[in-house]
C-alpha cells in the first residue's frame, strides 16, 4: 500500500501542495458565494427549455441532467420542457412526395419519447425522481387542431395540475412538447411557448431558455438590450429571426408575471448552473423588479456602502437588464 493509500485509510491529512491548496479554496468559494443564490430559488419554480444540437449529445444531456439534479437537491422546483423533434423537408430527395403528416408525426413522437426517456433516467440517476410527461397524461394538454408556423400547433389548453401534484411529491417533471388535438391527433408543440405558458400558471420565479449560441448572439450581438420595450422592438423588426421564438416567448412570460428570464447557450459547459447560481454569466437576463424587490435592492444597497462604496463591493458580473 502507498503512502498516499495509507494516510487516506488511518484518517491523516494528505499533504497538499500549494497548486492543489489554490484549487479547493476557489471551488470552497464559489459554493460559498452559490448560497445567496440558492436561498433566492428555495421552493420557486424554476421552468427550463432545453432545446438545440445538445439535444442529441450524450455527453451533453448528461451534463444537463447533472445539473438539473442539482437544482432540484438544493431546493428549488425545476421542470423540464425540451425540444428534439426531427425536422423534415417539404419534399423528399429526388422530387418524390412530401412526407404524409401522419408519418411525420409518428417519427417526431418516437424521437421526442427516445430524448424524455433518456432525460428522466439521467436526472434520476443523480438522486431526484424525474417522471416523464406528454399531453396524453392526464389530459393536461391540448393542441390546436391547425399548424400556426410549420408542422408548430398553438396551445388550446394547459391544465397544470397534475405539475402541481409531481412537484409536490418531490418529482421533477420532463415535459415533451407534443400533445393530442380535439380529434384525438398528436400535435407538435413549440417547446419555448409551452415552456413561458408553464411558468406563467404555475407563477414561477424564473424561466430558462436554453438553446443554441447563434440565436443568443443574434440577440445580443449587435446592440445590447435594456428593456423589455426593446426586445419587443427586437421582435418586429426580426419577426422570422433565428431568436424570434426565444424573444416571444420571454416577452410573454415576463407580461403575465414571471419574474426574470434567463437567455442561456446550451452548449457552453456547466451554463445552467453559472445562469441560475453565481456571479458570472453566460447569457443574457431580464429581470422585472416589483416595489417590494426594488426597496430590499435598496436598503441591501445602503447597508453594504457607508459614504462611499467599500473595496469589496462588486455589482453581479451577469448581463442582467432590470426594468
Amino acid at each position: 500500500m502507498s503512502r498516499q493509500s495509507l494516510n487516506h485509510f488511518t484518517g491523516k491529512a494528505i499533504p497538499q501542495g500549494p497548486a492543489q491548496s489554490s484549487i479547493q479554496a476557489c471551488q470552497a468559494s464559489l459554493l460559498a458565494s452559490a448560497l445567496p443564490f440558492v436561498q433566492a430559488l428555495q421552493q420557486q419554480t424554476v421552468v427550463i427549455v432545453y432545446t438545440g444540437s445538445t439535444n442529441h449529445d450524450i455527453s451533453a444531456k448528461q451534463a444537463f441532467a447533472q445539473q438539473v439534479a442539482l437544482l432540484a437537491m438544493t431546493g428549488m422546483r425545476p421542470i423540464v420542457v425540451h425540444g428534439g423533434a426531427p425536422q423534415f423537408q417539404p419534399c423528399q430527395a429526388g422530387g418524390r412526395a412530401p412526407v404524409p403528416e401522419w408519418v411525420a408525426m409518428r417519427v417526431a413522437r418516437a424521437g421526442l419519447a427516445d430524448l424524455n426517456l433518456d432525460l428522466v433516467h439521467l436526472i434520476s440517476q443523480y438522486g431526484p425522481k424525474a417522471m416523464g410527461v406528454t399531453g396524453q397524461d392526464g389530459h393536461c394538454l391540448l393542441a390546436a387542431s391547425h399548424a400556426e408556423n410549420g408542422a408548430i400547433s398553438p396551445i388550446a389548453k394547459l391544465d397544470t395540475g397534475l405539475f402541481t401534484l409531481l412537484q409536490n411529491d418531490g418529482m421533477v417533471p420532463v415535459v415533451m412538447p407534443m400533445a393530442p388535438d380535439a380529434d384525438g391527433e398528436d400535435r407538435l408543440l413549440s417547446p419555448e411557448r409551452l415552456g413561458a405558458l408553464l411558468a406563467q400558471q404555475l407563477q414561477a420565479s424564473t424561466l430558462v431558455l436554453m438553446g443554441d449560441g447563434t440565436s443568443l448572439l443574434e440577440l445580443t450581438g449587435q446592440e445590447p438590450l435594456n428593456s423589455e420595450a426593446e426586445l419587443a422592438h427586437w421582435l418586429a423588426m426580426h419577426p422570422t429571426g433565428v431568436a424570434a421564438h426565444l424573444a416571444s416567448a420571454a416577452l410573454d412570460a415576463l407580461g403575465h408575471g414571471v419574474q426574470s428570464v434567463h437567455f442561456v447557450d446550451a452548449c457552453e459547459p456547466h451554463a445552467l448552473i453559472t445562469a441560475l447560481l453565481t456571479e458570472e454569466g453566460c447569457g443574457l437576463i431580464l429581470c422585472r423588479r416589483n416595489n417590494a424587490q426594488l426597496m430590499k435592492d435598496s436598503t441591501r444597497y445602503f447597508h453594504d456602502c457607508d459614504s462611499v462604496l467599500r473595496p469589496d463591493f462588486h455589482a453581479e458580473r451577469k448581463r442582467v437588464v432590470r426594468f
